[in-house]
């Protein structure tokens, strides 16, 4: 049976300093227009905050409780303040903080928030060897470095408002980033997955999930990540150029080598459009544009960075059929072309022609004349560089 302070409206600081908490102490409904200080060593006291207002800012220190709960709480001014404690429950819902900090804080079994708003979140330094789950929350500032996650870790239709740092936190366990949306920049430099990682979905109602730049340097990615998302969801191609990166190197670890194909041609076209964007004055632009078209015509569209052997092979039929009509059509600028007038075997002809001319064998029983030239001048050049292309790209794809 807990002990009740329903309802009760506290005017000055409270303050639980070496007090035994057992089994809890329940405050629903009550109001706090200062401070709560809690220091207490009550491993199965549970400390229950259902409709509380809190004008000043509710502190535990150094203290071991068996958990909190509380829901539909109202912060005025301040916030949660947790340090240096052990607790095995934390589960808030429905709740209205300008700043959440949890520091080197052992959480032994679940902590959980759901429909909250948090102008401030710091979890830095802390433990949750359990189960870490947030739902239908915003976050302006999200500080989660330095973690340590043991079982699943959800962050589910978060709205992280402004940057989230992520750096360094080890997660043990599953996390899923369902829905979630960063409207700044996330960084989860150093972390390590030691489980699967999930950023898919995102809500209807916003237009992006990455908003801002995003940073997997040194990451310890163990069992896979599936960051294989649309490329609207990105706002910076920076974003989606470190995203394509970390999910083409899970792709090949797994052995996906078609899929790696697909996100190294993602991550390449997203450094295309970064080209552009990042250009400054009207002349980076020229050059950017300029760069970009000759990379799309000769490293994009034929064969896809080197990883499409069958549409490079198509292109070359495209360019040997191509030539072959106007060498049809103009035939009498070819000498050692053979006169005849059957329509059919002009065209065999020409296709020879054409063939001979883009393989560069250049048997020299023809020889083109007049503008005709620089057509089979260009066809040659082309075929040169479609077979190198051929070559490596069929290398790449069989002998890795």
């Amino acid at each position: 049976m807990y002990f009740n302070f329903h309802d009760v409206t506290f005017s000055g600081v409270l303050k639980l300093h070496k007090t035994r908490l057992y089994p809890g102490l329940d405050f629903s409904g009550s109001t706090f227009e200062e401070n709560v200080e809690i220091v207490t060593d009550s491993p199965s006291g549970i400390l229950i905050f259902n409709n509380c207002i809190f004008g000043g800012e509710l502190v535990l220190i150094e203290s071991t409780l068996e958990g909190i709960l509380g829901e539909n709480i109202e912060f005025t001014k301040i916030g949660l303040t947790f340090w240096d404690s052990k607790l095995q429950n934390i589960v808030l819902k429905n709740i209205n903080a300008f700043s959440l900090s949890i520091n080197d804080c052992i959480i032994g079994k679940e902590f959980v928030i759901t429909n909250s708003k948090i102008v401030a979140g710091d979890f830095s330094g802390s433990q949750f060897t359990g189960f870490l789950e947030l739902h239908n929350c915003k976050i302006d500032e999200a500080n989660f470095s330095e973690l340590y996650v043991g079982l699943r870790c959800n962050f589910e239709n978060i709205i992280f408002l402004n940057n989230s740092d992520f750096s360094a936190t080890t997660f043990n366990g599953y996390v899923y980033f369902t829905d979630s949306v960063f409207k700044g920049d996330v960084s989860f430099e150093g972390a390590s997955f030691n489980e699967p990682v999930s950023f898919q979905g995102k809500p209807k109602n916003e237009k992006f999930k990455f908003y801002g730049k995003l940073d997997f340097s040194h990451v310890d990615i163990r069992k896979g990540i599936d960051i294989d998302i649309p490329t609207e969801w990105f706002k910076l191609p920076e974003a989606e150029i470190e995203a394509r990166r970390v999910q083409r190197l899970s792709y090949e670890k797994e052995g996906k080598r078609d899929e790696a194909d697909r996100m190294f041609v993602l991550e390449m076209r997203a450094k295309r459009r970064a080209r552009l964007q990042n250009a400054r004055s009207k002349f980076e632009q020229i050059k950017a544009r300029l760069h970009n078209f000759v990379e799309w015509l000769l490293a994009d569209l034929p064969p896809e960075y080197g990883t499409n052997w069958v549409r490079l092979f198509l292109f070359s039929l495209l360019v040997i059929i191509g030539n072959t009509i106007p060498y049809t059509i103009w035939s009498n600028f070819i000498k050692g072309f053979p006169k005849t007038s059957n329509i059919v075997i002009r065209f065999a002809n020409a296709l020879y022609y054409s063939l001979v001319t883009f393989t560069t064998l250049g048997y020299g029983d023809m020889h083109p004349t007049g503008w005709l030239k620089a057509l089979s001048a260009l066809e040659a050049l082309t075929g040169a560089v479609f077979m190198a292309l051929i070559v490596a790209v069929i290398a790449r794809k069989w002998m890795r």
